[in-house]
Order: structure tokens, then C-alpha cells, then sequence
């Protein structure tokens, strides 16, 4: 194959550019990494991977009995399923992208989310095409074997083995450590060569539960990426334990020495302190934020006398009746209460078409009411863990321009390999000039540069950024969030409930007075609906007892209008464009048509949230701002004293249009963060390169944004972007210190003045340094620039 610039390589598989160039077998194709390669092949002959000669299907064949079926799955309606698996051997980001790669795959796989630091895939399948057992057996082949065990019923828990190979090595290092200490006080064993002899081979002996039993993830770690043609950062420690002992038991063996097996038990007994210390720290410091941590969700429920009460779903209990408005999502199992319902399962299954439901019918968490407002019985308890994970989901969503790549993945492709061959280098010159030290400092290279420290700079720093900003009211869904940030060049505001308060807004009726009836009709319709005015509508209209009409026929034109059938009559509210009016408000409006025939319209004026103009103000320094509202022209000028002379301000956006403003922006290669109230501005927020949800207390769950953003924090915005910057440079810098700790430490170790044990010790060192200096440098950062949190 001829080679071509580097500037025009793109990898077959994820068409990314391409910098070390990775062929094929055939020559024919072009990858950026080995897992690309991987996946493609497996891709090639995806016809026959769940072929029965390919899987064992019956060793999980009882993963398809009913009760066992329904005790695992957390979902499992009609064609799609999905599951939360322990896969013990996930071991490093190459099987974080395999696994996730699985769709690519095998198509009836739609979607696979790895926890690294759980060792847990979230998967949703179509459950029409593959079975679970097949699944199952698919993990299995490819060398991902499920653990049922914590999720099956009656099954006892597993200990943690880690804790237990942790033992066993520090047992026998400790009596290795004694036995060879005559071996440092010259020759008072050389008396009796029988004894010296028989110390040596228990040393060996010694050794070996260690190797086989402390180390062996290791070893099955190493082997399994290159199996999947994968340089893994276990490989340099497998191949430095496997060189030290075969040296040694050369030694003993020959009557040549005594070896380095309290070496040899110390390395892996500190290497295995400092994999405790980060999985210790990973469970500490939470990547998997549940909502409940964050946002005071609220469900509306429903009491005796048919009035509705805010409450946070903490606070429901089995059999309460909770209305869940359209759009909304359920947060708990339910039984449908009311004759018929349609609910969306998007955010669980990918797919759109709404399903409809009969009274009586159980209902999942997670869906999303369509076509009008719906009461639930509920029938188990939140699962917070569960909704966090629908919020962030994003392998449904047309979100590709959103990818951005860490600079952990741009190094790590090029660290093991280099480490290697510098490690041969250097054993190869020490051959030269002191044989015995040579296999010495080969392994004393692969332990001290062992990569543990650069592979956590990058997500310390991210994630104690992640957990500040969380304190102060703003919640990133993961890290990428930050990077993208960083990029920001444009910031665009949604006007109704973002740069207004929701909760201080004056409404006036003008038209021909209302009848109770025609109040009681418009406020069923407005309970149902999710624009942010429906709610100050429904204060307006002084209702108490809307919920014992029933809407029917609703639809809603999001951003624009709905309409609905009240005892046979046919009611229409939203702008004036929606019934086809000419605009007679002078702000704000809502117009309401029965039968055809406009009764009138309510103004809407909205109190500008205070810290506006002053954050306004401050962006612009650094950023192009936009206003874009779906209501009139109105209240133009009042915004224009707000933003400015410069910015630019659109009114009567379309939520189609304002999603269509900011594709324009993007063509001239902004990059936009979209800040609106979560409900209406969906497709625009999921557009822009970064969403932000505002959210003012006690709303429900919309998962449609990248970040939400509490209401008390908004004031807070261009400090949290100055801090998203402030994050690069302590990542940047946790990289220099962590490549700083390597270079010095791999200077030592080729000169020859460093055992394998201390490389061990100052490994795990090293990642408590890199550490406490992202998460405290951050912390500092935070403090100085948003105060202290109580």
C-alpha cells in the first residue's frame, strides 16, 4: 500500500485521522489503533458471531428461563431489553472500547455503556433477535465472561478478592523477606550449603502463590489484549514479574545465586496497593452521580381530594398516585390508572414510535408521557442510579459532533510500546557491561514507568472539577462536558424561563370573560402541557380541582400551541402564528380559541432575572452571545438594554428554527453552548456543542441537555466557563508532573540504581501525587473564584 500524508489518513473503522498508521492483513485497510482493527475484523464476519458453532449457548441457556430472565433484566418491554452486567475483566480503556463498539458489531446489540471503575456494562438489546443466553455466550467469546452472581437471588455475594490477593502477597513477602536475610549478611549460611540450598528453593516456593494466585490478573489481562491485538498497561508489569523469576529460579536452580524473589513478592504487593488505593479512590470519588445528589426532583402527586402537591421522589411510597404531565418521565415502576395513555420508551430503548397503554397496564421508569397528562399507581421505589444513567445516555441521540477525544487516548496508543523497546534497549546495553544487572534494570524499566499515574491525570482533574461545580449548582453529564467547554466560542440564551423567572410572572386576561367551565377547560389543558407558562397560567386561573378533567385528543406543537377536546368542545391556546392571528399583545401572549372562535388572550410579563445584564456584560468579553425566544417582538427593547447593541436578538423562533440558527452558526465553525429552560428548547439544546438544562427547584426530570444548571447558580455562568479553562492547565500540568515522575524515575532505573521493589513502592507514589494535586489544585481554584460551600 503506498503511504500517504498523515494529514489525509482516516482510520476504516471510526474514521478518525490517523497517526500511526495500522494495516490490515491484507494491506488493504487503514486503522488508527489495534481496537479499530479489532472491532472492524469482527465487523467482517459479524454474519456467523452468534452462529452455534461460534458460541456456547447452552452454558447459559438458563439465563432464558422466565423468572431468572425477569429477576436480571431491568427492562423488558415488547422487543427491547436491557441489563446491567459485572464483567470482572474489564481492565483498561481498549475494553472499554471494544465493549462499547458491540453494536457495530452485532446489530441486534443497540447500545453498550461501560462504568470502568464497576467493571459493569449496561446493555440494551432487541430481545426479538438475540437472546440473553446468546448474549451472555457472545461476552463470553470474547473474553468478557457475565457474573450473575450479585444480581441472581439467594446467591452470596463475593468477596473482594482484590483485598484477599493483597493478603496472600503480603504474607509471603514478608516471610520471603526473612528468609533472605542472610542472604544480605554475607556468608553465614555458606557453612551449610543443604540449609542455604533449601531457603532458596522455599523462597521459590514462596514466590509462587504470589505469581499464580496475587498476580495473575496481570498475566490474563496481558494475554487477552494481545489477543485483541491490544498493548495493555498490564503487559510491561507481566513481562517484568515473568523475566524476575525466571532469572531467579535460573539462579537457585544452577547454584548461581539466590535471586530476587523478596523482590519479586514486594513488587507485587505494592503494585497491588497502589490498584487497591485506585479503586478505593475511584468508589470514593463518584463518577456515576445519581440524581438524587444533585436535583431536587418532584413529582406531582395526587391526593384524595383530586389535588395535586409538589413532593421529591425520595419521599414516595408504594401506592401513591403520582400525574406525570407530557414530556415528562415516570420515576418509578406504575400501574396506568386512567383508561388509556401513550408512553415513550426513547430514552431506554431508542425508539420513538410511542406504545400505547391500557388501565391497568405496568409502566417502567423512564418513560416519557405523550399525548396528554396521565395518573400512575406507583408500585416500586425510585431507583435513582436507573434514571441517572437514561440521563446520560447518548447513543440515541445525533450527537457525532459532540465526540471529542482526551489527551489520556492521544498518549497511551504510543506509552507501552515505547516503554517496552526502551526497556529492551536498555537490557540489551547492560548485557555489555554487567550481565547480571541487565535483567534487573529491564524490569525495574517496566515497573517504574508503568503508566498508572498518566492514566489518571486526566479523569482526577475532570472529576474533582465535575464534583466542585456539582456543589455549586452545576452538573456536568461526564467529563467530555469540560472539554467542550474549554472550545466554547458562542453562548446562545432561550428568553422564557431562563433569563425570566419562572415563578414571577404577571398574567392578565384580555377578552370576553371567562365562564368557570371555560377556566376549568383551559386549565386541564395547560396541567398538561410542558411549556414553562403553563404553570404561572395554571396559578393565574386559580383552579383547585383541574385534575378531575379529563383533556382528551391532546396534542402540542412544542414551542408553539396545543389543542384538546374539553366535554366535546375544541379548545386551541399558544401565539398568535399557531391560531393563524394577527398579534395584537404588546408582549407575551397566549391566545385561547373554542369552537373556532378566539375568545381572547392572556399577557404574560416577565421579571428579568436580575444578574442578567451583568452576566451578559462579562461574556461578551470573551464570547459571541445570541438571544433566541419564540415569543414577539415585544420585549425587544427591554433585552436589547440587557445584551447590548452587538449581540444579536431573534424573536419568533420556532423550536425547528432556533435548531436551524444554531446548525448556521456551527457551518461557520462556532462553537455554541445553548442555555434554555430544558423543555421546549430540546433539539436545539441537543444540538449545540454544549447543552445546559436551567433549573429552578422542584421540576422534574428532563434528561435532553449535557449540564444542568440550578437557577440560584446562573449568576455563576462565565465563572464556571473560566473554570472549565482553569481545568485544562491543572491537566496539562498533572501530565508534566506525572511524565516528570517517569523520565526521572526511568533515568534511575536505566542507570541501574533502582530495584524492582522500589519501582513498586514509588509506583502507587506517584498516582497519590498526581491525585492530590488535581483535586486540590482544583479545589483552590474553585474556592478562590466561587467561595466555600458549607
Amino acid at each position: 500500500m503506498k503511504s500517504k500524508a498523515v494529514s489525509t489518513l482516516e482510520c476504516t473503522h471510526c474514521h478518525q485521522p490517523v497517526v500511526d498508521q495500522i494495516s490490515s492483513d491484507d494491506g488493504q485497510k487503514i486503522y488508527c489503533c489495534y481496537g479499530c482493527k479489532v472491532v472492524d475484523e469482527l465487523l467482517t464476519e459479524k454474519k456467523n458471531i452468534l452462529a452455534p458453532e461460534g458460541l456456547n449457548h447452552q452454558k447459559y441457556g438458563y439465563l432464558d428461563e422466565p423468572k431468572i430472565k425477569a429477576s436480571l433484566l431491568d427492562f423488558d418491554e415488547g422487543k427491547f431489553a436491557h441489563i446491567n452486567m459485572h464483567l470482572p475483566s474489564i481492565h483498561c480503556s481498549s475494553c472499554i472500547y471494544l465493549l462499547e463498539s458491540l453494536p457495530d458489531v452485532e446489530e441486534s446489540i443497540m447500545e453498550v455503556n461501560v462504568h470502568f471503575a464497576k467493571k459493569q456494562a449496561s446493555i440494551t438489546f432487541k430481545s426479538d433477535q438475540i437472546a440473553l443466553s446468546q448474549l451472555a455466550a457472545l461476552l463470553d467469546y470474547i473474553g468478557y465472561t457475565p457474573d450473575f452472581q450479585t444480581k441472581l437471588g439467594g446467591a452470596k455475594k463475593k468477596q473482594n478478592r482484590l483485598l484477599i490477593q493483597l493478603g496472600v502477597a503480603g504474607f509471603f513477602f514478608g516471610n520471603t523477606m526473612l528468609l533472605a536475610f542472610p542472604e544480605y549478611f554475607g556468608n553465614s549460611l555458606s557453612a551449610d550449603k543443604s540449609l542455604q540450598v533449601f531457603f532458596r528453593y522455599l523462597m521459590m516456593g514462596f514466590s509462587l502463590p504470589v505469581i499464580l494466585f496475587s498476580g495473575r490478573d496481570y498475566f490474563i489481562n496481558a494475554a487477552k489484549s494481545l489477543r485483541a491485538g491490544v498493548l495493555s498497561i498490564d503487559l510491561p508489569i507481566a513481562l517484568g514479574v515473568s523475566v524476575l523469576f525466571l532469572r531467579s529460579a535460573y539462579e537457585v536452580i544452577s547454584h548461581t545465586g539466590a535471586g530476587y524473589f523478596d523482590s519479586l513478592t514486594g513488587l507485587i504487593f505494592f503494585l497491588l496497593i497502589g490498584k487497591w488505593y485506585q479503586q478505593k479512590t475511584y468508589e470514593n470519588f463518584t463518577f456515576d452521580r445519581d440524581l438524587k445528589s444533585f436535583l431536587p426532583l418532584a413529582a406531582n402527586l395526587v391526593l384524595k381530594d383530586g389535588t395535586e402537591k409538589p413532593i421529591s421522589i425520595d419521599d414516595l411510597s408504594e401506592g401513591d398516585v403520582v400525574l406525570v404531565r407530557q414530556g415528562e418521565v415516570l420515576p418509578a415502576d406504575g400501574v396506568l390508572l386512567q383508561q388509556d395513555a401513550q408512553v415513550d420508551y426513547s430514552y431506554i430503548t431508542g425508539e420513538s414510535i410511542p406504545v400505547q397503554k391500557q388501565a391497568g397496564d405496568t409502566v417502567f421508569a423512564g418513560a416519557r408521557i405523550s399525548g396528554g397528562a396521565a395518573q400512575f399507581k406507583i408500585s416500586t421505589s425510585v431507583n435513582h442510579s436507573y434514571l441517572s444513567s437514561l440521563w446520560s445516555r447518548d447513543s440515541f441521540k445525533d450527537d457525532a459532533h459532540k465526540n471529542s477525544r482526551g489527551l489520556t487516548d492521544k498518549i497511551s496508543q504510543y506509552f507501552t510500546p515505547a516503554i517496552i523497546l526502551i526497556a529492551i534497549g536498555s537490557a540489551v546495553a547492560w548485557s555489555f557491561v554487567d550481565a547480571s544487572k541487565a535483567i534487573t534494570v529491564f524490569t525495574a524499566v517496566l515497573i517504574v514507568a508503568c503508566p498508572c499515574a498518566l492514566a489518571l491525570a486526566e479523569p482526577f482533574a475532570s472529576g474533582s472539577m465535575m464534583r466542585a461545580f456539582g456543589k455549586h449548582g452545576f452538573f456536568l453529564k461526564n467529563s467530555d462536558v469540560i472539554n467542550r467547554l474549554q472550545k466554547i466560542t458562542h453562548i446562545v440564551f432561550d428568553k422564557t424561563g431562563t433569563l425570566t423567572h419562572q415563578d414571577q410572572i404577571q398574567v392578565n386576561w384580555h377578552g370576553d370573560e371567562l365562564s368557570f367551565d371555560e377556566k376549568l377547560a383551559i386549565a386541564s389543558i395547560a396541567k398538561n402541557a410542558q411549556h414553562p407558562l403553563a404553570k404561572p397560567l395554571l396559578t393565574f386561573l386559580n383552579i383547585t380541582k383541574a385534575s378531575a378533567t379529563h383533556a382528551t385528543q391532546f396534542t402540542e406543537a412544542t414551542g408553539e400551541g396545543v389543542s384538546a377536546i374539553i366535554h366535546n368542545d375544541n379548545y386551541r391556546l399558544g401565539k398568535a402564528s399557531f391560531l393563524k392571528l394577527e398579534e395584537r399583545a404588546e408582549t407575551t401572549s397566549v391566545y385561547v380559541e373554542k369552537n373556532n372562535k378566539v375568545l381572547g388572550y392572556f399577557s404574560f410579563f416577565q421579571k428579568a432575572r436580575e444578574e442578567a445584564g451583568e452576566l451578559a456584560a462579562t461574556l461578551k468579553e470573551e464570547y459571541n452571545i445570541s438571544l433566541l425566544s419564540g415569543d414577539n417582538e415585544a420585549e425587544k427593547k427591554r433585552f436589547e438594554k440587557i445584551f447590548g447593541d452587538n449581540a444579536e436578538l431573534h424573536f419568533n423562533q420556532s423550536p425547528h428554527q432556533k435548531l436551524e440558527h444554531l446548525q448556521q452558526l456551527q457551518k461557520q465553525k462556532a462553537k455554541v453552548l445553548m442555555i434554555g429552560d430544558g423543555l421546549n428548547d430540546a433539539g436545539a439544546l441537543q444540538q449545540s456543542d454544549v447543552g445546559i438544562s436551567l433549573c429552578e427547584k422542584n421540576v422534574n426530570f428532563f434528561p435532553a441537555s449535557d449540564a444542568l444548571l440550578m437557577a440560584d447558580s446562573f449568576a455563576h455562568l462565565d465563572k464556571f466557563l473560566a473554570l472549565s479553562q482553569q481545568n485544562k492547565k491543572v491537566t496539562y500540568q498533572a501530565f508534566i508532573l506525572s511524565l516528570s515522575y517517569n523520565v526521572i524515575g526511568l533515568s534511575f532505573a536505566i542507570a541501574g540504581l533502582l530495584s524492582p521493589l522500589v519501582c513498586a513502592i514509588l509506583m502507587p507514589v506517584s498516582s497519590v501525587t498526581v491525585v492530590v494535586f488535581t483535586t486540590v489544585a482544583n479545589q483552590m481554584k474553585v474556592r478562590k473564584t466561587l467561595g466555600k460551600v458549607d
